[in-house]
């Protein structure tokens, strides 16, 4: 009698367990997640765990696999700084207001205080020096964060996420960048004059006016170095000098 050669059982692991349930059920090879439909996130679950092994083990549940994680792909997302800018004048504090131009798409011939995208590399205080330098020709200071918002839009993002920034102006003429605004004004704080602002502007402004009527200004705020960047210490060496 001939036996046939020994062969090893088929892996029967919880990820070819979860292999099997999925070829059984080919919906999930072919719809993405609806979980997450920002780029990144729209791959089946299959092919998250595949392009993941190094970090899904063993001991997975299926269910982790819906929870995208840095490994996966970060998402593409937009995100918004925003700048509440004052300045002193004859004793009085102002606050700079812009009205948006009629080609925006977002609140056109609205009020607003200068702000935009955080690109690639920056950090909050670095894109809001940039923005109100861009958009108003203007240095400033960030000195405190005002409050977190978010701007609903029609697109598949949804939301855009922001951070606003109380910032004090430094000395100089306003420069506007026509190409985003139609006209500027420099405020008087608690506010009086009625414009038309971007819904929950004219709020913060409010809460503004009062604080620095009672208050200090906030010490400038130090910007930190990203976390893992460790800042290069200048040579003590004296022997050249």
């Amino acid at each position: 009698m001939v036996f046939p050669s020994w062969q090893p059982p088929p892996p029967c692991g919880r990820m070819e367990r979860t292999r099997r349930r999925e070829e059984a059920d080919p919906r999930h090879l072919q719809e993405p997640s609806r979980c997450f439909p920002l780029r990144g996130y729209d791959r089946p679950i299959s092919d998250r765990l595949d392009s993941s092994r190094a970090v899904y083990n063993e001991n997975v549940k299926l269910e982790h696999a819906h929870f995208p994680i840095r490994e996966d792909g970060p998402p593409l997302i937009e995100v918004h700084v925003a700048g509440v800018c004052v300045r002193q004048d004859a004793g009085r504090w102002k606050v700079l207001g812009a009205k948006r131009s009629r080609e925006r798409s977002l609140f056109p011939g609205h009020w607003e205080c200068g702000g935009g995208s955080v690109l690639p590399g920056e950090s909050f205080e670095a894109a809001i020096k940039r923005q109100i330098f861009e958009e108003l020709g203007l240095a400033i200071e960030p000195r405190q964060i005002l409050e977190a918002y978010s701007i609903h839009v029609p697109t598949e993002q949804r939301v855009i996420p922001g951070i606003r920034f109380l910032c004090l102006a430094n000395k100089g003429a306003v420069k506007l960048n026509f190409r985003e605004f139609s006209s500027f004004r420099w405020f008087d704080l608690p506010l009086r004059q009625s414009v038309p602002w971007i819904p929950g502007i004219k709020e913060v402004l409010d809460r503004v006016g009062e604080d620095l009527g009672t208050t200090k200004l906030p010490p400038a705020r130090v910007e930190k170095s990203p976390v893992g960047f460790v800042q290069p210490s200048r040579s003590t060496d004296t022997r050249h000098k």
